[in-house]
Protein backbone atom coordinates (compact mmCIF):
# COMPACT_ATOMS: atom_id res chain seq x y z
CA UNK A 1 0.00 0.00 0.00
CA UNK A 2 1.14 3.58 -0.65
CA UNK A 3 -0.44 5.20 2.11
CA UNK A 4 -0.11 2.51 4.65
CA UNK A 5 -3.84 2.29 4.84
CA UNK A 6 -6.55 -0.14 3.22
CA UNK A 7 -9.53 1.27 1.42
CA UNK A 8 -12.63 -0.12 2.09
CA UNK A 9 -14.47 -1.96 0.02
CA UNK A 10 -17.07 0.17 -2.41
CA UNK A 11 -20.30 -0.95 -4.13
CA UNK A 12 -19.29 -3.40 -7.13
CA UNK A 13 -15.72 -2.95 -6.48
CA UNK A 14 -15.28 -6.67 -6.26
CA UNK A 15 -16.80 -9.89 -7.49
CA UNK A 16 -16.19 -13.49 -5.66
CA UNK A 17 -16.30 -16.49 -8.40
CA UNK A 18 -17.04 -19.44 -6.64
CA UNK A 19 -17.38 -22.85 -8.47
CA UNK A 20 -19.36 -26.35 -7.51
CA UNK A 21 -19.75 -29.24 -8.81
CA UNK A 22 -22.15 -30.81 -6.39
CA UNK A 23 -21.03 -30.99 -2.68
CA UNK A 24 -23.57 -28.42 -2.49
CA UNK A 25 -23.18 -27.70 1.32
CA UNK A 26 -19.69 -26.93 0.95
CA UNK A 27 -21.19 -23.80 -1.16
CA UNK A 28 -23.99 -23.21 1.75
CA UNK A 29 -21.20 -22.54 4.35
CA UNK A 30 -18.84 -20.94 2.36
CA UNK A 31 -20.74 -17.78 1.56
CA UNK A 32 -22.77 -17.67 4.80
CA UNK A 33 -19.37 -17.51 6.36
CA UNK A 34 -17.82 -14.77 4.05
CA UNK A 35 -21.39 -13.08 4.39
CA UNK A 36 -21.07 -12.87 8.16
CA UNK A 37 -17.21 -11.23 7.29
CA UNK A 38 -17.65 -9.50 4.94
CA UNK A 39 -21.36 -8.32 4.97
CA UNK A 40 -23.08 -7.27 1.43
CA UNK A 41 -19.99 -5.52 0.74
CA UNK A 42 -19.10 -8.14 -2.44
CA UNK A 43 -20.71 -9.38 -5.40
CA UNK A 44 -21.33 -13.03 -4.96
CA UNK A 45 -20.88 -15.41 -8.37
CA UNK A 46 -21.63 -19.47 -7.58
CA UNK A 47 -21.01 -21.62 -11.05
CA UNK A 48 -22.81 -24.55 -10.81
CA UNK A 49 -20.34 -26.70 -12.92
CA UNK A 50 -23.03 -29.20 -14.05
CA UNK A 51 -23.82 -30.55 -10.57
CA UNK A 52 -27.15 -33.08 -9.93
CA UNK A 53 -30.14 -30.51 -9.84
CA UNK A 54 -31.13 -31.76 -6.20
CA UNK A 55 -27.70 -29.74 -5.81
CA UNK A 56 -28.60 -26.63 -7.37
CA UNK A 57 -31.50 -26.37 -5.36
CA UNK A 58 -30.29 -26.55 -2.43
CA UNK A 59 -27.60 -23.82 -3.26
CA UNK A 60 -31.01 -21.83 -4.45
CA UNK A 61 -33.05 -22.48 -1.33
CA UNK A 62 -30.00 -22.17 1.42
CA UNK A 63 -28.91 -18.65 -0.16
CA UNK A 64 -31.74 -17.34 -1.76
CA UNK A 65 -30.39 -13.59 -2.40
CA UNK A 66 -27.07 -15.10 -4.07
CA UNK A 67 -26.63 -15.22 -8.03
CA UNK A 68 -25.75 -19.27 -9.00
CA UNK A 69 -24.96 -19.73 -12.81
CA UNK A 70 -25.11 -22.92 -14.23
CA UNK A 71 -23.17 -24.73 -16.93
CA UNK A 72 -22.51 -28.42 -18.28
CA UNK A 73 -19.76 -30.31 -16.51
CA UNK A 74 -16.80 -28.98 -18.09
CA UNK A 75 -14.34 -28.52 -14.96
CA UNK A 76 -13.32 -25.83 -12.93
CA UNK A 77 -10.90 -23.85 -15.77
CA UNK A 78 -14.78 -22.96 -17.39
CA UNK A 79 -16.39 -21.97 -14.64
CA UNK A 80 -13.75 -19.80 -13.42
CA UNK A 81 -14.05 -17.89 -17.03
CA UNK A 82 -17.87 -18.04 -16.97
CA UNK A 83 -18.21 -16.34 -13.59
CA UNK A 84 -15.52 -13.82 -14.50
CA UNK A 85 -17.32 -12.69 -18.24
CA UNK A 86 -20.73 -12.62 -15.89
CA UNK A 87 -19.05 -9.98 -13.17
CA UNK A 88 -18.93 -6.45 -13.76
CA UNK A 89 -16.76 -5.07 -10.86
CA UNK A 90 -13.23 -4.15 -10.99
CA UNK A 91 -11.45 -6.96 -9.00
CA UNK A 92 -12.22 -10.89 -9.33
CA UNK A 93 -12.02 -13.06 -6.52
CA UNK A 94 -11.92 -16.84 -7.53
CA UNK A 95 -12.53 -18.66 -4.12
CA UNK A 96 -12.95 -22.52 -3.68
CA UNK A 97 -16.24 -23.78 -2.36
CA UNK A 98 -14.52 -25.53 0.47
CA UNK A 99 -13.09 -22.26 2.06
CA UNK A 100 -14.35 -21.15 5.62
CA UNK A 101 -14.06 -17.01 6.48
CA UNK A 102 -13.06 -16.56 10.05
CA UNK A 103 -13.37 -12.89 9.85
CA UNK A 104 -13.21 -9.99 6.92
CA UNK A 105 -10.44 -10.62 4.70
CA UNK A 106 -11.45 -9.29 0.95
CA UNK A 107 -9.91 -6.33 1.71
CA UNK A 108 -6.18 -7.18 2.66
CA UNK A 109 -6.21 -9.54 -0.31
CA UNK A 110 -7.23 -6.65 -2.47
CA UNK A 111 -4.34 -4.24 -1.24
CA UNK A 112 -1.56 -5.04 -3.36
CA UNK A 113 -3.86 -4.96 -6.55
CA UNK A 114 -5.64 -1.46 -5.93
CA UNK A 115 -2.14 0.21 -5.28
CA UNK A 116 -0.55 -1.61 -8.27
CA UNK A 117 2.04 -3.80 -6.30
CA UNK A 118 0.82 -6.74 -7.81
CA UNK A 119 -0.59 -8.74 -10.91
CA UNK A 120 -2.40 -11.22 -8.43
CA UNK A 121 -2.61 -11.71 -4.71
CA UNK A 122 -3.47 -14.99 -3.20
CA UNK A 123 -2.58 -16.47 0.50
CA UNK A 124 -0.29 -19.45 -0.28
CA UNK A 125 2.64 -19.97 -2.62
CA UNK A 126 3.74 -23.33 -4.07
CA UNK A 127 6.36 -24.46 -6.91
CA UNK A 128 4.79 -26.45 -9.26
CA UNK A 129 7.53 -29.17 -9.26
CA UNK A 130 5.81 -32.14 -11.23
CA UNK A 131 6.27 -29.92 -14.47
CA UNK A 132 10.16 -30.88 -14.09
CA UNK A 133 13.03 -28.78 -13.22
CA UNK A 134 14.05 -27.74 -16.51
CA UNK A 135 10.65 -26.19 -17.40
CA UNK A 136 10.65 -24.91 -13.96
CA UNK A 137 13.80 -22.92 -14.35
CA UNK A 138 12.64 -21.28 -18.05
CA UNK A 139 9.17 -20.14 -16.61
CA UNK A 140 9.09 -16.00 -15.50
CA UNK A 141 8.14 -17.19 -12.10
CA UNK A 142 8.96 -20.60 -9.89
CA UNK A 143 6.78 -19.86 -7.08
CA UNK A 144 3.05 -19.60 -7.73
CA UNK A 145 0.09 -18.90 -5.86
CA UNK A 146 -2.05 -21.86 -4.58
CA UNK A 147 -5.66 -21.72 -6.36
CA UNK A 148 -8.08 -22.06 -3.68
CA UNK A 149 -8.04 -18.24 -3.13
CA UNK A 150 -6.72 -15.45 -5.68
CA UNK A 151 -7.70 -12.32 -6.92
CA UNK A 152 -6.75 -10.32 -10.00
CA UNK A 153 -7.82 -7.22 -11.45
CA UNK A 154 -11.35 -8.12 -14.08
CA UNK A 155 -9.47 -6.24 -16.62
CA UNK A 156 -6.01 -7.78 -16.43
CA UNK A 157 -8.17 -11.43 -16.60
CA UNK A 158 -9.99 -9.80 -20.07
CA UNK A 159 -6.46 -8.90 -21.33
CA UNK A 160 -4.50 -12.17 -20.53
CA UNK A 161 -7.92 -13.74 -22.63
CA UNK A 162 -9.19 -15.49 -19.27
CA UNK A 163 -7.93 -19.11 -18.42
CA UNK A 164 -7.07 -21.79 -21.03
CA UNK A 165 -9.55 -23.75 -20.98
CA UNK A 166 -7.78 -26.69 -22.37
CA UNK A 167 -6.53 -27.39 -19.00
CA UNK A 168 -9.73 -28.70 -17.44
CA UNK A 169 -8.96 -28.99 -13.33
CA UNK A 170 -5.55 -28.54 -12.98
CA UNK A 171 -2.74 -25.70 -13.75
CA UNK A 172 -4.86 -23.44 -15.62
CA UNK A 173 -4.20 -20.90 -12.41
CA UNK A 174 -0.66 -21.38 -12.65
CA UNK A 175 -1.40 -20.86 -16.51
CA UNK A 176 -3.06 -17.78 -15.60
CA UNK A 177 -0.55 -16.24 -13.59
CA UNK A 178 2.50 -16.54 -16.28
CA UNK A 179 0.67 -14.93 -19.08
CA UNK A 180 -0.07 -12.00 -16.69
CA UNK A 181 3.45 -11.65 -15.88
CA UNK A 182 4.42 -11.52 -19.38
CA UNK A 183 1.60 -9.26 -20.47
CA UNK A 184 3.12 -6.67 -17.49
CA UNK A 185 6.80 -7.98 -18.06
CA UNK A 186 7.20 -8.39 -14.43
CA UNK A 187 8.92 -11.34 -12.56
CA UNK A 188 7.49 -13.45 -10.00
CA UNK A 189 7.57 -10.39 -7.29
CA UNK A 190 4.35 -9.17 -8.62
CA UNK A 191 2.84 -12.54 -7.47
CA UNK A 192 1.98 -11.69 -3.37
CA UNK A 193 0.63 -13.33 -1.02
CA UNK A 194 -1.79 -11.90 1.65
CA UNK A 195 -0.33 -13.68 5.10
CA UNK A 196 -2.60 -13.84 8.37
CA UNK A 197 -6.00 -14.15 6.73
CA UNK A 198 -8.97 -15.37 8.71
CA UNK A 199 -9.46 -18.17 6.32
CA UNK A 200 -9.55 -21.61 6.96
CA UNK A 201 -8.93 -24.42 3.37
CA UNK A 202 -10.30 -28.03 3.76
CA UNK A 203 -7.91 -29.22 1.03
CA UNK A 204 -9.56 -30.86 -1.70
CA UNK A 205 -13.14 -31.30 -0.74
CA UNK A 206 -14.70 -29.83 -4.08
CA UNK A 207 -12.72 -32.49 -5.87
CA UNK A 208 -11.95 -35.52 -4.62
CA UNK A 209 -14.96 -37.30 -5.46
CA UNK A 210 -14.05 -36.82 -8.88
CA UNK A 211 -13.91 -40.82 -10.34
CA UNK A 212 -11.88 -39.21 -13.07
CA UNK A 213 -9.17 -36.88 -11.42
CA UNK A 214 -6.30 -38.49 -11.41
CA UNK A 215 -6.51 -39.02 -15.19
CA UNK A 216 -7.58 -35.23 -15.58
CA UNK A 217 -4.40 -34.49 -13.48
CA UNK A 218 -1.90 -35.79 -16.02
CA UNK A 219 -3.75 -34.58 -18.88
CA UNK A 220 -3.86 -31.16 -18.11
CA UNK A 221 -0.28 -31.56 -16.77
CA UNK A 222 0.92 -33.14 -19.90
CA UNK A 223 -0.94 -30.13 -21.96
CA UNK A 224 0.76 -27.57 -19.63
CA UNK A 225 4.37 -28.81 -20.20
CA UNK A 226 3.75 -28.46 -24.29
CA UNK A 227 2.09 -25.32 -24.01
CA UNK A 228 4.73 -23.92 -21.81
CA UNK A 229 7.54 -25.90 -23.57
CA UNK A 230 6.55 -24.45 -27.19
CA UNK A 231 5.76 -21.42 -25.83
CA UNK A 232 9.50 -20.60 -24.29
CA UNK A 233 10.75 -22.02 -27.99
CA UNK A 234 9.14 -19.11 -29.59
CA UNK A 235 6.36 -21.84 -31.25
CA UNK A 236 3.33 -20.44 -29.47
CA UNK A 237 1.91 -17.13 -29.46
CA UNK A 238 -1.25 -17.08 -28.03
CA UNK A 239 -2.54 -17.13 -24.94
CA UNK A 240 -5.27 -19.15 -23.84
CA UNK A 241 -6.91 -21.11 -25.72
Amino acid sequence: MLDGKTPALTERDCTVVIPQHNEAHLTVECVRSLRRAEGMSCDVLIVDDGSDSSQVRIVQRELPGERVLTQLHRGVTVAWNHGARAASSRFLVFLNNDTLSRGPWIDDLLAPLRSGEAVMTGVCRRRERAVGPELLARLPAQQFLEGWCFAAAASDVERARGFDESLRLYFSDTDVQLRLLEEAGLGGEALQIARGLPLSHAGHCSTRMLPDRRKIWRRDRERFIEKWTARLNGQDKLGAE
